[in-house]
Parts: structure tokens; C-alpha cells; sequence
């Protein structure tokens, strides 16, 4: 009977303790994998902010983020497909023509013999449809200038000029002819130095098409007229000012790359020591982290600079501001926590003084109150 009543005993004492063996091999199972899908997690945000970050910040060292800001902001604000004035002008009357209406109509015209003046605005409103007139080139006074033989304005007298073979010029000529003087002009705002109301430019009359030359045409340099000089400063100036606000876009984007940046470098020094527990949400937050704080240093720098110097917000030593957004994204927490308790500070030094002011006025009207 002893032996028989020891069977039991025995497999009855086995099976308890086999199951918690069992549970915990798989609570084991399960954690390393949650912590290998954690890893993994880790490693591809690590490796996404690095490809993002580094992609915007060569755009913005080499000048195009700002480029493709603007560009994005156009199309956004529909500018990007803005139909040309010919097309506009096309589409006023009746229903809307087709593609082959159009091409034939734009052909039609072109091959007409145009009035000029009408030539010259057609010309100006398709390129400049969208600018401010003051900025416009003055086509037509320097055209003036440099018909030294023949009147461009008389298409007659061009054509008598020319010989009696040749036909009146057409719409497609005077374009011609307004683009040449427009490249013209663009390129002495664009390649000459800093040019002043009283400089002393020059235009040759040889750039004009032989089509608006007489037999008698003679190669000669006259002076801009001071219309066009005045435009060539005003728009070297324009061209000045929006490259300084374009280099400046360049330099808030780069300034928040490098944010970003140090929060990044961060992460991957506590991603690697194995001593430093590092939660799945730093991983997301930490690099947006580093770029607003590399934002409010720049807002309070830029602030700063307007308190206490004069000049243009332009010429703010940028290698300072680098520096400290770089810095504020290596050091956010620390960044972080300096100005949590420097807010701290100046919220209790001022509950302080409002403290103080009140026992004063308190003091004061018992004072009043006892002399009565």
C-alpha cells in the first residue's frame, strides 16, 4: 500500500512546478521580442531623421531651400499655373476655343503685320503680367535711342529701308526685336556693378536685328537713356534685397536642421550605451524638440539684435546663431531646464514684488487710518 500511495504524491508534486517554468520561458519569448521590435523601431527612426535631416540641410547650405519654399508657396497659392495674357485674352469671348483654335489663332496673329505700339504693350503684358509697373523695363525710350537710321515705331519707313522686297514687320519681329533690348537691359542690371543715378552706361546699336536696319545703318554706342538707368537701379536693388531675404530663409532652415541635428546626435549617444534607457517616443520627439528650440534662440537673438544695435536684421553674426542651434539641439534638456527656471525666476521674483507692493499699501492705509 506504501508504494502505491507514493505514485501519486510524486507526479502530483511535478506538475505545479513544471508550469511556472514553462510561463516564464515564454513571458521571456515575449519580451525579447517587444524589445527586438523596439530596437528595430529605434533604428529606422534614427536612420530616417538622419536621411531627412541631412537632405533639407544640403539644400539649405547650397541655397535652394528657400528656392523650393517660395516655389511651393506659388503653386499653393496658384501662381504656378497662371495662364499667360494670350491665353486669358483668347478665352474672353464665347465659349472657351480648343487647342487647335488656339495654336492656329496665336499663328494667325503673330504672321500679321502689327502696329508697333501694340506690339510693344502685347510684349510687356505677357512678360510682365504680374509685376509692378515701376519695373518694367523702358524698351521703347531706349529703342529710341538706338534707331539712329530708322524710326522703329514706322513700320513704312522700315520697310522702304530695307529695300522694296522686304515685307513690313510682323508681330513676331517687334518680339523679337523688344526681347533682344529686354536681355539687354536684364543683363547690365544683373552683371554690371553697383550702378548709381549718375553712371555713365552704355548701349550699342548693333544688337538690333538687321530687319530694323536701314542701308545706311551705322555701328554706334550710344548713352542709356536715364529712364533706363533708373530702372537698371532699381532693379539691382530688388535683385540685392531679395537675395539677402532668400539667404536669410536659408539660414532659419539651416539653423533648424542643425536644431535637429543635435537632438539627433543625442539619441544616438544614449541609443548605444547600454546603461541609459532611452523610451520609443524620444526617438519621435527629441529631433522636433531640438528644432524648436533652435527656433526660439534665433527669435530672441534676432530680438536682442533689434534692441541693441541698429542695423539691418541681415547682418546678424550668423556663425553665433549656428552655433547656438547646434548647441540647443545637443543640449536640449539642459537647454530645456535653463529656461524653465529662468521663467521660474522672473514668475517668483515678480509674485514677490506684487507681495511687497501690497504689504506696503496695506501698511500705509493703517497708517492713514490711525492718524484719523
Amino acid at each position: 500500500m506504501t508504494p502505491d500511495s507514493s505514485v501519486p504524491s510524486t507526479s502530483s508534486s511535478s506538475l505545479p512546478t513544471s508550469l511556472p517554468v514553462e510561463q516564464s520561458k515564454e513571458e521571456n519569448s515575449s519580451k525579447e521580442k517587444i524589445s527586438l521590435g523596439k530596437e528595430i523601431v529605434a533604428n529606422l527612426c534614427l536612420l530616417m531623421w538622419a536621411i531627412l535631416l541631412a537632405v533639407i540641410g544640403m539644400q539649405a547650405v547650397s541655397g535652394q531651400a528657400s528656392t523650393i519654399i517660395l516655389e511651393s508657396a506659388d503653386k499653393i497659392n496658384g501662381k504656378g499655373n497662371a495662364p499667360t495674357s494670350g491665353d486669358t485674352s483668347s478665352n474672353t469671348k464665347g465659349n472657351a476655343p480648343t487647342l487647335g483654335d488656339t495654336s492656329s489663332q496665336k499663328i494667325a496673329a503673330s504672321q500679321k503685320i502689327a502696329d508697333p505700339s501694340v506690339a510693344l504693350s502685347d510684349y510687356l503684358q505677357n512678360k510682365y503680367l504680374e509685376k509692378d509697373k515701376t519695373l518694367v523695363p523702358p524698351i521703347g525710350i531706349v529703342l529710341d535711342q538706338l534707331q539712329v537710321n530708322v524710326n522703329w515705331r514706322n513700320p513704312e519707313a522700315i520697310n522702304e529701308a530695307n529695300g522694296p522686297k522686304e515685307k513690313e514687320p510682323t508681330a513676331d519681329d517687334y518680339a523679337r526685336l523688344f526681347a533682344i533690348v529686354d536681355n539687354r537691359l536684364s543683363a547690365m542690371a544683373n552683371f554690371s556693378p553697383e550702378v548709381l543715378v549718375s553712371s555713365n552706361l552704355r548701349i550699342n546699336n548693333n544688337i538690333l536685328p538687321s530687319d530694323f536696319r536701314s542701308t545706311e545703318f551705322k555701328d554706334k554706342e550710344i548713352d542709356l537713356p536715364l529712364e533706363a538707368v533708373l530702372w537698371v537701379k532699381a532693379t539691382q536693388t530688388l535683385s540685392a534685397e531679395r537675395k539677402a531675404k532668400l539667404s536669410f530663409l536659408d539660414l532659419f532652415v539651416l539653423l533648424i536642421i542643425l536644431g535637429g541635428f543635435g537632438s539627433w546626435i543625442y539619441l544616438v549617444r544614449k541609443h548605444v550605451d547600454p546603461n541609459t534607457p532611452v523610451s520609443l517616443k524620444e526617438y519621435f520627439y527629441r529631433p522636433p524638440l531640438g528644432m524648436a528650440l533652435a527656433i526660439a534662440i534665433f527669435i530672441v537673438n534676432i530680438t536682442l539684435h533689434s534692441f541693441v544695435s541698429t542695423s539691418n536684421v541681415n547682418e546678424v553674426r550668423r556663425e553665433t546663431l549656428i552655433l547656438l542651434a547646434f548647441t540647443a539641439g545637443l543640449l536640449s534638456d539642459k537647454t530645456y531646464n535653463f529656461i524653465e527656471r529662468v521663467i521660474h525666476e522672473e514668475i517668483s521674483k515678480n509674485e514677490i514684488v506684487e507681495v511687497e507692493t501690497k504689504k506696503k499699501v496695506i501698511t500705509e492705509t493703517k497708517k492713514e487710518i490711525v492718524k484719523e
